[in-house]
C-alpha cells in the first residue's frame, strides 16, 4: 500500500520496499522488547505481593495499587493520543489551507508538453528560438485554443533560481539574494492569466539583439524596492558559465505567483524573455475554451509539423501537474490522520480497560451503595467520574505538550505556517467523546449489578 501510494516521486519510486526477513525481525523484537517492558512494572510489583494479605480481604487494597498503575499508564496514553492528534491536525489543515490558496495563475483549461531538443541538430541558440517560436504559433491557431505559450517550467513547480545583483547595492557573493527566474514567451502571462500591474509585456522585439529585459513580481518589488516603482531600474542575473552578471532593465510589474504550488509564501520572480537567452528544453502550454485533454493529439501534431523527428513527452493538463507535485503532502497528510486514528482507538480502548476492570473489582462496593440507597445516577456518576479524571489529567498534560506544536513546525517546515489554534479545543472534546462511549459499556453493566449478588462477591 506505501508503495503505491508514493509513486508520484521518481526519486523514491528507486527505493525497494520489500517485507522481507530483516523487516520483520526488527518490527518483532520492537514487538517483544514493547511488550516485556510494559510487563516489567506489573510483574516487580507482583513479586513484592504479600502472601497473607493477597489471601485476606486486603487483597484489595494490593488491586487498588494496581488500578492506580493502570490509570497512570492511560493518563499518558490519553496525553500522547491528544498531543498526535493536535499535532496532525495542524499539519493536515495547514496543508489544505495552502493548497485552496490562489497560486496567482490559472491552471483549469490548461493543457502542457514537455519538449527537449536534440543538441546536436539544435545547438545554435537561433534554431531553439525558431523552433518554439514556430510550435507556439501553430498551436495558437487551432480551433479553440486562447493562447499558446513557452515557459522552461510549469508554474507551481518550482523554477530555476539565480543569484541577484541590484545597481548600485553590490554585496559580496555569499550575501547576494537569491530570486526565482523563470523564462517564457511573450504570451505566458495571457495563457495562466497573470496579470500586468505596470509597464508593458515581453514583445517580438525583445529579441536577441536587443537591450536585455526583464519582468518583476510584486513580491520582487516589495523585498528589493520596498513597493517602489521599479520600471526602468537594472537588476543583474548570475546565469549560465558567465562570470558577470546579465544586466537587463525592469520592463514590466506582474502578479504574484507560488512557484511551489506546496508552499505557503511566495518568492520573488524574475520572468525572462525566451528570445534573449533560448533553452533546449521547455513546456509548452495551451489554454482552451474546453476540455484540454481533447487537444493533445493536435499539439503533438503541431509539434511534429515543425520537426517531424521530436519526441513529446508528458502531455497532460496544467491541474495533473499541479495535482502530481502536490500528493506527496496529501500522502503525509493521510498517514498522519491513520496515526492519530490508532492513537485514539487505543486511547479508548485503554479507558476502556481500567474502567470496566474497576467496576469489575468493585461489583462488593457497587452492591452495597445501592444496597444502602443509590440509584442509577449515583452509579453512573461513580463509573464515569473515574474515567472523566483520566481524560482531565491527560488532557491537560497533552495540551501543554501540543501548545509548543505549531511554534516547532513553523521552524521545520519554512514555507509554511501552521495555525488553527481552534484545534486545541476540538481535540480534547473529539478525546472526551470517545471515553465517554468507552465507559458506557462497564457502565451499563454497572448498573445491572443484583445487589444481593454483589454482597456475596468475592
Amino acid at each position: 500500500l506505501l508503495r503505491a501510494a508514493i509513486t508520484f516521486n521518481l526519486a523514491v519510486q528507486s527505493i525497494d520496499y520489500r517485507v522481507d526477513a530483516n523487516v520483520l525481525g526488527y518490527t518483532l523484537g520492537i514487538s517483544l522488547l514493547a511488550a516485556l517492558l510494559c510487563s516489567l512494572a506489573p510483574a516487580l510489583q507482583s513479586s513484592r505481593t504479600d502472601v497473607n494479605a493477597s489471601l485476606k480481604d486486603e487483597s484489595r487494597a494490593v488491586a487498588a495499587g494496581r488500578s492506580k498503575l493502570r490509570s497512570v499508564l492511560v493518563t499518558g496514553e490519553v496525553a500522547l493520543a491528544l498531543m498526535l492528534t493536535c499535532g496532525a491536525a495542524l499539519l493536515i489543515f495547514s496543508v489544505v489551507t495552502v493548497a485552496s490558496q490562489n497560486p496567482g495563475f490559472v491552471s483549469e483549461r490548461v493543457l502542457t508538453a514537455n519538449i527537449s531538443l536534440d543538441d546536436a541538430r539544435y545547438h545554435d541558440p537561433a534554431r531553439q528560438f525558431a523552433f518554439y517560436r514556430d510550435v507556439v504559433a501553430r498551436l495558437g491557431q487551432l480551433p479553440g485554443v486562447v493562447s499558446a505559450a513557452a515557459s522552461f517550467d510549469v508554474p507551481g513547480t518550482g523554477a530555476g533560481s539565480a543569484r541577484l545583483h541590484l545597481k548600485g547595492q553590490e554585496a559580496p557573493e555569499s550575501m547576494r539574494p537569491t530570486v526565482r527566474d523563470r523564462l517564457g514567451t511573450p504570451d505566458l502571462l495571457k495563457t495562466l492569466q497573470i496579470p500586468l500591474l505596470r509597464g508593458r509585456n515581453f514583445t517580438a522585439q525583445d529579441d536577441g539583439n536587443a537591450p536585455r529585459v526583464v519582468l518583476v513580481d510584486t513580491t520582487f518589488v516589495n523585498r528589493f524596492f520596498n513597493g517602489a516603482d521599479p520600471l526602468g531600474k537594472e537588476i543583474g542575473l548570475d546565469v549560465g558559465d558567465s562570470a558577470e552578471p546579465e544586466w537587463a532593465q525592469i520592463i514590466g510589474v506582474v502578479g504574484g505567483t507560488k512557484d511551489f504550488i506546496a508552499l505557503e509564501q511566495l518568492e520573488p520572480v524574475v520572468y525572462e524573455a525566451f528570445a534573449q537567452r533560448p533553452r533546449l528544453q521547455m513546456s509548452l502550454l495551451v489554454r482552451t475554451v474546453a476540455d484540454p485533454d481533447a487537444l493533445a493529439p493536435e499539439l503533438r501534431r503541431a509539434v511534429w509539423a515543425v520537426d517531424s523527428q521530436m519526441p513529446v513527452g508528458q502531455v497532460e493538463t496544467m491541474r495533473a501537474v499541479l495535482d502530481r507535485v502536490s500528493k506527496g503532502n496529501y500522502i503525509f497528510s493521510d498517514m498522519l490522520a491513520t496515526f492519530s486514528l490508532i492513537a485514539l482507538l487505543l486511547a479508548g480502548i485503554g479507558i476502556y480497560g481500567v474502567v470496566a476492570y474497576s467496576v469489575a473489582q468493585r461489583t462488593h462496593e457497587i452492591g452495597i451503595r445501592m444496597a444502602l440507597g443509590a440509584d442509577r445516577v449515583d452509579v453512573m456518576r461513580m463509573v464515569f467520574g473515574e474515567s472523566l479524571k483520566l481524560v482531565i489529567i491527560g488532557g491537560a498534560i497533552g495540551l501543554a505538550g501540543a501548545s509548543i506544536l505549531p511554534r516547532t513546525f513553523d521552524g521545520m517546515l519554512p514555507g509554511f505556517h501552521v495555525h488553527g489554534m481552534w484545534f486545541f479545543a476540538v481535540v480534547p472534546v473529539t478525546i472526551a467523546a470517545i471515553a465517554a462511549l468507552a465507559t458506557y459499556i462497564p457502565a451499563r453493566r454497572a448498573l445491572r449489578v443484583d445487589p444481593m449478588v454483589a454482597l456475596r462477591y468475592e
